[in-house]
């Protein structure tokens, strides 16, 4: 599947892009926004493939001299992808199954744990109101389509995703 138009990389993100497409399996990109994890409240850039689901953050100041947080990407593959719970337009939350070096966690009941990890689509660089009130819309439909056409009932052992 090529990248979706209107999707394309933002200018102001490129670097990022590239540095998720060399760091991570993530495949051909499907789409890409700027984004908002909001469980680490950091905006960064999302990278959506047939492969999985990548985010990075974009590095402040402030951010890079806080000793405190831990890591600037995350990476999941469709495979650990249990849900995806569309909220308002542009706002997903996608349930992920939890990993600790790459080794799948498992509760008490034998049931893997997850993790919610919402994100809220920004606006691009020189991107029109109307652009990107389109995009929102059609965000949620997308991941949606997308869950449904790669998920995967197996849990694996073990994954390079990074919850």
């Amino acid at each position: 599947m090529p990248l979706k138009e209107g999707w394309e990389v933002p200018p102001d993100r490129r670097e990022k892009v590239e540095k998720i497409l060399r760091n991570d399996e993530v495949g051909d990109p499907i789409l890409t926004s700027k984004c908002v994890l909001v469980q680490q409240q950091a905006n960064g850039v999302l990278v959506v493939s047939n492969k999985g689901i990548a985010w990075r953050e974009k590095k402040s100041a402030l951010r890079v001299l806080d000793l405190s947080f831990s890591t600037s990407s995350k990476w999941v593959r469709w495979h650990d992808v249990a849900f995806i719970i569309p909220k308002k337009a542009g706002s997903i939350i996608v349930e992920a199954k939890k990993r600790k070096n790459g080794v799948l966690v498992i509760g008490k009941r034998g049931i893997p744990k997850t993790i919610d990890l919402k994100f809220i689509i920004k606006r691009n660089q020189k991107e029109t109101k109307s652009q990107f009130e389109q995009r929102k819309t059609e965000f949620n439909t997308i991941m949606l389509e997308l869950f449904k056409k790669y998920r995967s009932n197996t849990n694996l052992r073990t994954s390079d995703s990074r919850t």
